[in-house]
């Protein structure tokens, strides 16, 4: 379980937690919707609202700006929901988790245009370990989360099968504006084009983990095999 005292410190000064909730802190500070600046958070409140949606993290935060250490979001995932109902009382599957059901995760999101290279995947080992050996000090393992648009190069295929850092990297496309909407419209997410979540792939070390549960069943997993 993430620790309170650590959340407090973790969260962003950004009071919105949700895409219409920044769309709306956009218009009244008058931030481009067009900067790097925007585009960058925009696309971690979706990932936050897909990953809730879908894959059933819950209590995300978005931590994301100056001092956030290496990661955008944080919370837990909740790992009942991936039970298999045919494992018996007796030798039920073995849940990394804590007594809640649920295990800490870290998101990092990358909303590159390009395919995520290997020097992020070796930046997200050392994340995972600055927080789980500092601030974090979870008993059960902590997954980290990578989120893009793109697959990953080979290389960093490569870097990510052989980390011993429990990495599943999720492909979630970034919402589009209407372009036939008023200017002040484009301050609703309803004037917005919907993200498309997935594919996903976990690497051996996440894999291992969760086995016994149902997790790459999930229809977003790609059976094991690579994003391309």
């Amino acid at each position: 379980m993430l620790r309170s005292s650590y959340l407090a410190r973790a969260y962003s000064t950004l009071k919105a937690q949700s895409c219409q909730e920044y769309l709306t802190h956009c218009q009244k500070a008058t931030i481009s919707l067009s900067s790097r600046v925007f585009q960058g958070t925009f696309y971690e409140f979706q990932a936050k609202e897909a990953l809730e949606r879908h894959l059933h993290l819950s209590g995300l935060a978005r931590v994301g700006g100056a001092g956030d250490n290496g990661i955008d979001l944080l919370g837990r995932w909740d790992l009942r929901c991936f039970q298999n109902p045919s494992s018996s009382a007796d030798s039920p599957a073995q849940m990394p988790c804590d007594a809640s059901g649920e295990v800490p995760v870290l998101i990092q999101c990358k909303n590159h245009a390009t395919k995520i290279k290997p020097s992020v995947i070796r930046e997200l080992a050392g994340v995972h370990e600055y927080h789980v050996n500092g601030s974090l000090k979870s008993v059960v393992p902590t997954f980290m989360f990578l989120v893009s648009p793109l697959a990953l190069t080979k290389r960093a295929q490569v870097q990510m099968d052989t980390s011993q850092v429990p990495l599943i990297h999720v492909r979630i496309s970034p919402m589009t504006r209407e372009t036939s909407v008023r200017a002040e419209d484009a301050f609703l997410v309803l004037n917005w084009r919907n993200y498309t979540f997935g594919p996903a792939y976990m690497n051996n070390t996440a894999r291992t983990l969760l086995l016994g549960l149902l997790v790459e069943k999930h229809h977003v997993f790609a059976r094991g095999q690579p994003l391309d």
